[in-house]
């Protein structure tokens, strides 16, 4: 089994991980901090071939931890990362923008939004 590789994304990002087996179907069974993983409507499952794939939509914080693969005897690990997305923020004003208001631009998620200043 080619292993799992550690990865790091962002809230909001999707998180894919995969594996590949030797021979097509195999029974991989995938865990998440010691449980076991479930497809839902964040979570899909996929197999093309001897290509297994775990697909989590949109990531938040509680998807953080340890993924486990198992296909018979074999084992592989890796770490999820999440990282807050609003790490980076900018402050600034604009004379364009009412005094009550500020920009933030968040440089990791690539947006601007108004910050009410009470």
């Amino acid at each position: 089994m080619v292993p799992l590789n550690d990865l790091t994304v962002l809230e909001q990002q999707n998180i894919s991980l995969e594996v590949q087996v030797s021979k097509p179907g195999a029974h991989l069974v995938w865990f998440k901090d010691g449980t076991e993983i479930s497809p839902s409507e964040r979570i899909d499952i996929n197999v093309e071939g001897t290509i297994h794939k775990l697909y989590i939509k949109q990531a938040i914080l509680n998807d953080e931890g340890e993924y486990v693969v198992t296909v018979g005897l074999a084992v592989s690990k890796g770490m999820v990362h999440v990282k807050g997305g609003f790490g980076n923020i900018i402050l600034f004003s604009d004379s364009h923008v009412s005094p009550r208001f500020r920009i933030v631009q968040s440089k990791v998620l690539s947006y601007v939004s108004l910050l009410y200043i009470m």
